[in-house]
């Protein structure tokens, strides 16, 4: 990871016990709305945008590097496309 680039995980209950009604593209969506408000800065309006990659295990991955790789790949994608989106990243050729 370089620059202003973050990276959030998501948590699920390895017992399936707890219900998850969220998806990721909805929080992604969220913090995209979040960070689209202006942040007054001593007296500034600043804006800013984001650009979001999502990759859920294990369509993408089965360890944090591989996770982190297509998430990054993904983020690329919503940044070529303008930014200020989310893009999810592709299943891998050899899963399908």
């Amino acid at each position: 990871l370089q620059g202003s680039e973050t990276v959030t995980l998501e948590v699920r209950d390895r017992d399936k016990t707890a219900t998850f009604s969220i998806r990721p593209s909805q929080v992604a969506e969220k913090i995209r709305r979040v960070l689209d408000q202006p942040f007054d800065v001593a007296g500034h309006l600043l804006h800013i945008s984001c650009s979001v990659g999502i990759a859920l295990f294990p369509d993408h991955g089965d360890d944090n590097r591989q996770l982190i790789r297509h998430a990054d790949h993904a983020m690329y994608a919503a940044k070529q496309q303008g930014g200020n989106s989310f893009v999810a990243a592709r299943v891998p050729q050899e899963a399908v």
